[in-house]
Order: structure tokens, then C-alpha cells, then sequence
């Protein structure tokens, strides 16, 4: 478990730790279904996976500090939400395409604004606009499952899942299905091997699930910090083969509603994310480190910014009608006629800011003629802007609509970038998973040297320099995490320990000449027993994941004395799995 420190930085003041139970790790067999890789891949027989706690009871205690920090940013949003009038729609319309937007950045699915509007139409030449896409969809989709006050269910994520994978040529066989199979984020292509993590096996995943929605569902925990710890629990299930940090960060926003924090608009948690995407999973290392705190400040920062920045572009969203009867009026010598066909699509611009020109036609009405002339009127007079180049189909902008959806998640990504309280809650959360990484290895060697010390562990070492049946007796006894099985000289264990434990690896064809073999006599199977309880202390004591560690490493290496207020993720971390 992660001790925290005692907090002296401004913006933060008093204990912000918010106690959950630590994720365990159990090290479990592993083969290769489809080979592939390096021999090492095609050789693993065992991984280490993360089981994170149940939570369906949990009540989180949130220190003074925190649930001041939550509060300012329910504010916040619930002032965004219930002001602007008649410019909401616009509004709605907006964030929640800049939420997808970013929530797409954060896996590194880049596409611009222009070609987020050009997929939405049917252009599919550029694969990251067309999952941009998908994600709006999806979000829509999962946000709107609870307008009626129900709950959130697990058919009704996995409806999203299905809408925001199904287009994927590589996904779509498993687009609304849970997973089925053992996922992993990082590391190798062809199997776990030196993952940054790993979630739990794929028969606990349902069972997770409705746990998880057990608690997303209930009303007496607060709001924010609901959604926080949610948000990371399913990220440490990882239900799906892919898209989850995607449907993950949908979630969020759909717990806001369900909870009534929001009844129109989308927080856009995304955009400060994806500038600040190493504390992002960093603050999720500590939840499965046992702090939610980290993760409940870093979004309460994030909606407090973004719904400030969103005020910003709801006022300039409010003055554009104005703007653009002005811009007409210049452009054409006089301003739109009430009952013309430029003024009915200038009213319809800040809800419908891309469109086709027949789809403008369906929804304007009157003669083709007309339409057609007042789209060419408004493009020369620089309201709107094409985006194809094709007769049938064109595809048109609202210029400055476009532009200020790039400008929003420009502006919050640049707050959050230099925002002193986002570095304080980074500096503070690796100070103190740097802590619990020294004491984790500390213990580790700890319980080596002790294991050597005892006598029938001693026997069990002789054991395993014994006959290929001995070795194959206890392989299957000996989950040793890989973390540690790559660090035995690091943590000091000795010759004879190390010599047992490479020992005990055994080759698939030896494995199938012995499985007949006689029975276990009674010596090797005490010496199982005790690489059992060697086994099982050595997976205790390693809940540190190795995408956290590897950064800790790379901050160490650096400098000693420095903090890891700058510290980069660990290449892989951004993977979706």
C-alpha cells in the first residue's frame, strides 16, 4: 500500500489520500494460442495478472481538501450546463464532439476537425477520422441510455462498444463482446511478455463488470469521485479486446448524467487529459496502488479547467448569429431576408455546423435553386467553407464553429500544460509510488534472504537440481512474477536460489515425456509446498506495475535528487489493449 506524505503544496493543502483496497496480482499459465514473436513469446508459460478489488460497497472517505476540490468543479459544470439559453444546443453539440476528439488523441487517433467532419459523411480515406467518429457516436449513444433516469447497464455499453468497434476491420468480430481471451497492455505483440500491465483473466470479466456497475448505479457516493474511481476500475478490467479507454472515458460523462450533474452538455475531461496523459497514468497506477485520491483530484482539476474554457466558447458561440448577418450583409450589399433560404440556414449553422448540401436541402425545404444559391452566398461571404470537392454529396463547414472546436481543445490543453496543480498532484503521486517501489523491492529481498534461511526451503532448492521428474513436479508450483524472475541479481538472491528457480523451467517437450509420471513422492512434494509459500509471498509483495516501475527506473537514472514532475509514460502505456 502506497503511504502518503504529508502535503505542503500550494493548491492542494491537508491529507488527500482516499484509501481502496490495493490491486492483488496472481501469476497464472500462459500459452500461445497463435505462434508468433521471439522464442521467449512462444516459451512463456506463466504471466502475472492484476486482480483489482470488488467495489460494488465501497464508500470512499474524502478528506477535506479533496471534497473542496470536487465541489468547486460540480459547480462549475452545473453552471455550464443550466446557463447560455438558447445557445446550449450549440453548445451540447459541440463539446461532445470535442470530447470524442480528444478521447481519440489520447490513443494517438489523430485526424483534424475538417476530416472529422468530411468521415461523418461517408468519407472513409482517412481511418482516424472515421474512428473519431465512431467514438461521438458511441459516447452519444452510452450518455443518452440514462436521459431517462434508468441505470447504467452492461447491454447498454456493450451497445456502445458495438457502435464504436464495428467499422473496425480488425475489431469487428469482437465489437460488443466482452473479452475472451487474456488481454495485456505494452510489451510484446505475440503474448504478455513484458507487459506493462495486465488485467484479469477473461473469466472474471462479467463478474467484474456487474460489480463495477453496482457502483456506478448507486447515489450515495459523491458525484465526481463516482465517476473517478469507475473510470479506473474499468480501466483495470479492460473488458474489451479494444476501445476501452475510449468506453471508459464515456463513462464518465454518462455518470455525470445519470447523477443529474449535467442534463445537456459533456464535460470535456479529454482535452485536459490528453495534454497531460503521463500524470493521467500515473493517477491510475496509484488507484491500483490502493489511492484513488490522485485520480479524483487530476479530474476535478481537468472538469474545473475544461468547463472554463467551454464558457468561453459557449459566449463566442452566442455572438456568431450576429457575426454572420454581418458578414452576409458585407458580402451580399443587404442582410437576409426573414423568410430566405441563407436565413433559415444561418439559424440552423450552431446545431448543424457540417452537412451535405442535400441534406440542407431536405431540411431548409423550398426551391433547389434556392438553397444551392444561398450555401454559394454564405461560402463567399466566409461563413461556410467546403470541405470535398465532389458535385453530389458536397460536403460544407460553419467555419468559425470548426475553428472554435479546435481552438477549445487547443486553449484547455494549454492551461493543463502549465497548470501548477496538475504538476503538484503528478510530483505527489510518483513521490509516493517511488516510496512504495523502494519498500516493495526492499520486502522482496527480504523475503528471499528468509526463504534461504529456512530449512525446508533449503531442501527445496536440492530439489530442483534433482531428475528432470523432480523439476517437473514443481514447475507448476512456482509462479515466480517476471518482474521478479528479471531482477534476482538486483535483489540479491543468491546462487543457489537463482540456479532453483531457472531450474524449474521446463521445455514443452519435457513437460509431455513426464505428464505420466509416477507419483510425487513425498520429499518433492513437501519442497512443492515451499516454493508454493515462496511463490505466493514473492506475488504479494509485487503490486507495483512495470509501466510505473519503468518510470521510476528512467527517473532514477536521471537524477537521484530530482522529482518526476517531468518524467514521460513509459512507451505503450497510451494503449487502449
Amino acid at each position: 500500500m502506497i503511504t502518503p506524505a504529508p502535503d505542503s503544496s500550494p493548491g492542494i493543502p491537508g491529507r488527500r489520500d482516499v484509501r481502496i483496497e490495493a490491486h492483488g496480482e496472481r501469476v497464472v499459465p500462459w500459452r500461445q494460442s497463435q505462434k508468433g514473436g521471439q522464442r521467449e513469446d512462444r516459451m512463456l508459460r506463466q504471466v502475472t495478472v492484476s486482480l483489482p478489488p470488488r467495489i460494488s460497497d465501497y464508500s470512499p472517505d474524502l478528506p477535506p481538501s479533496v471534497a473542496a476540490q470536487t465541489d468547486k468543479a460540480l459547480t462549475a459544470i452545473t453552471r455550464l450546463d443550466s446557463t447560455h439559453g438558447q445557445h446550449l444546443a450549440s453548445l451540447a453539440v459541440l463539446l461532445l464532439r470535442a470530447e470524442s476528439v480528444a478521447s481519440s488523441k489520447i490513443e494517438h487517433v489523430e485526424a483534424s476537425m475538417e476530416d472529422f467532419a468530411r468521415a461523418s459523411h461517408g468519407t472513409k480515406s482517412n481511418a482516424s477520422a472515421t474512428s473519431m467518429v465512431a467514438s461521438a457516436e458511441a459516447l452519444a449513444s452510452l450518455i443518452s441510455s440514462v436521459d431517462d433516469g434508468g441505470p447504467i447497464s452492461l447491454d447498454n455499453i456493450l451497445d456502445a462498444h458495438r457502435i464504436l468497434m464495428v467499422e473496425d476491420p480488425y475489431e469487428t468480430p469482437y465489437a460488443g463482446r466482452l473479452r475472451d481471451m487474456q488481454n495485456w497492455i505494452g510489451g510484446s505483440d505475440y503474448s504478455p511478455r513484458n507487459a506493462l500491465y495486465v488485467p484479469p483473466p477473461d473469466e472474471t470479466v462479467e463478474a467484474y463488470m456487474v460489480d463495477l456497475l453496482e457502483f456506478a448505479n448507486r447515489d450515495d457516493v459523491p458525484a465526481l469521485a463516482q465517476a473517478a474511481i469507475a473510470h479506473a476500475q474499468f480501466e483495470s478490467i479492460h473488458p474489451f479486446t479494444d476501445g476501452n479507454g475510449r468506453i471508459g472515458r464515456a463513462l464518465i460523462n454518462t455518470i455525470l448524467r445519470r447523477r443529474e450533474v449535467t442534463s445537456r452538455i459533456v464535460v470535456p475531461l479529454a482535452s485536459a487529459l490528453v495534454a497531460r496523459k503521463e500524470t493521467y497514468f500515473e493517477v491510475l497506477a496509484a488507484y491500483r496502488e490502493g489511492d484513488a485520491g490522485p485520480i479524483i483530484q487530476a479530474f476535478a482539476r481537468a472538469a474545473e479547467i475544461s468547463t472554463h474554457e467551454s464558457e468561453a466558447s459557449a459566449q463566442r458561440l452566442a455572438d456568431l448569429p450576429e457575426l454572420w448577418t454581418a458578414q452576409y450583409t458585407e458580402a451580399a450589399g443587404r442582410p437576409p431576408r426573414a423568410d430566405s433560404a441563407a436565413r433559415r440556414i444561418l439559424d440552423l449553422l450552431p446545431t448543424t455546423p457540417f452537412f451535405t448540401t442535400e441534406e440542407m436541402e431536405d431540411v431548409v425545404g423550398g426551391a433547389t435553386s434556392s438553397v444551392y444559391g444561398a450555401i454559394e452566398k454564405l461560402a463567399s461571404a466566409g461563413i461556410l467553407r467546403p470541405l470535398t470537392n465532389r458535385k453530389r454529396k458536397q460536403v460544407w463547414c460553419a467555419s468559425a464553429i470548426i475553428d472554435e472546436l479546435e481552438d477549445l481543445g487547443e486553449r484547455v490543453a494549454q492551461k493543463t500544460a502549465t497548470d501548477p496543480v496538475w504538476r503538484n498532484i503528478q510530483s505527489q503521486v510518483i513521490a509516493d509510488l517511488l516510496r512504495y517501489d523502494q519498500a516493495k523491492w526492499a520486502n522482496l529481498s527480504d523475503v528471499l534472504a528468509r526463504a534461504e534461511l529456512s530449512a525446508p526451503m533449503r531442501e527445496a532448492i536440492d530439489v530442483a537440481r534433482l531428475s528432470e521428474s523432480a523439476r517437473m513436479a514443481l514447475v507448476d508450483s512456482i509462479r515466480i512474477p517476471d518482474t521478479v524472475r528479471a531482477n534476482l541479481d538486483r535483489l540479491g538472491a543468491s546462487g543457489a536460489i537463482q540456479e532453483a528457480i531457472e531450474a524449474t523451467l521446463i521445455t514443452k517437450s519435457v513437460r509431455d515425456a513426464l505428464v505420466d509420471s509416477a507419483t510425487v513422492p513425498n520429499s518433492i512434494q513437501r519442497s512443492i509446498d515451499q516454493w508454493s509459500d515462496l511463490s505466493d509471498s514473492l506475488v504479494r509483495s509485487t503490486r507495483l506495475p512495470d509501466s510505473v516501475r519503468r518510470s521510476l527506473d528512467n527517473l532514477l537514472s536521471q537524477s537521484p535528487t530530482k522529482t518526476a514532475a517531468s518524467t514521460e509514460p513509459a512507451p505503450g502505456q497510451v494503449s487502449e489493449g
